[in-house]
This record gives C-alpha cells, structure tokens and sequence, in this order.
C-alpha cells in the first residue's frame, strides 16, 4: 500500500485532533453528566475523519474499499 500526503488531508487531521483532545476532556470528567456521551461522539469524530484521511492518501482503488469497510 502506497500512502502520500496531500494538503486535503489536513483539514481532516486537524478535525481527529480536535475529537482527541474532547475526547481526553470528556475522560477527564468522566464522572459528570453527560461526559460518556461526549467521549463517544468525539472518538466517532477521530474515527471518521482518520478513515477519510487514509482513503484520501491511499491511491490504489482497491485499498480505498478495503479503508472504507474496515471504517
């Protein structure tokens, strides 16, 4: 499998960032209301946006399927 980089990518990296640190939030204050609801809705954020990333730098069409029903 042959991965590039391209700068379509880094909204999509920026997006898993951002539901990793609200994820780590949400774990921190796991105790209150609402917390386990907010970890889950952010690693569901990390999630799709590393799937789109990856079938974005994968350029066999193969692969992409694989990415996409892996995800």
């Amino acid at each position: 499998m042959y991965v590039t980089f391209s700068p379509q990518m880094l909204p999509l990296l920026a997006s898993a960032m951002v539901g990793f640190v609200l994820a780590s939030y949400g774990w921190r204050y796991r105790r209150a209301a609402g917390a386990v609801g907010l970890m889950a809705l952010a690693l569901s954020q990390v999630q799709l946006s590393l799937v789109e990333a990856l079938t974005l730098s994968v350029a066999e069409p193969a692969y992409k399927i694989v990415i996409y029903q892996s995800g």
